[in-house]
C-alpha cells in the first residue's frame, strides 16, 4: 500500500475571504480512490453510494495503469449538483459539535 504522503495534489482548497469553503470536494483518480478505500477499510462501492463525488473524474489527474494516487479540489456544487446548507444549531444538537452541514439537494428543498 502507498503512503498518504505520496498523493499528488493538483491545486489548493477553494476559499472564501474568511477561510475554506464548506462545500469543497476532493476528486480522486482511480488509484486515489483505491488508496482511500484501503485506508478507511471500506469497500469502494460503499463509498460510491455515500459520497456524491466518488466516481467523478478530473481530466487534470493522472490516469492509466502507472498512475499514482492524485487528488484535485473542486467546488461541490459544480461537481455533484446543488448544495444546501443545514442549520448549525440542528447539526450541533445531533452531533455534539458546531459544524456546517452540506447536503447535495435542490436549494428550494433546504436542509433541517
Amino acid at each position: 500500500m502507498t503512503a498518504p504522503s505520496c498523493w499528488q495534489w493538483r491545486n489548493y482548497q477553494p476559499r472564501h475571504e474568511g477561510g475554506g469553503r464548506d462545500d469543497a470536494e476532493v476528486l480522486l483518480n482511480a488509484p486515489g480512490r483505491q488508496l482511500l478505500a484501503e485506508l478507511c477499510g471500506v469497500e469502494e462501492d460503499v463509498l460510491a453510494r455515500t459520497l456524491p463525488s466518488w466516481r467523478q473524474e478530473d481530466a487534470k489527474l493522472p490516469a492509466g495503469p502507472d498512475a499514482v494516487p492524485a487528488a484535485a479540489w473542486r467546488i461541490g456544487g459544480a461537481v455533484a449538483g446543488p448544495v444546501a446548507f443545514g442549520c448549525r444549531l440542528c447539526a450541533a444538537r445531533r452531533t455534539g459539535t458546531v459544524v456546517r452541514v452540506v447536503r447535495y439537494t435542490p436549494l428550494w428543498l433546504g436542509v433541517g
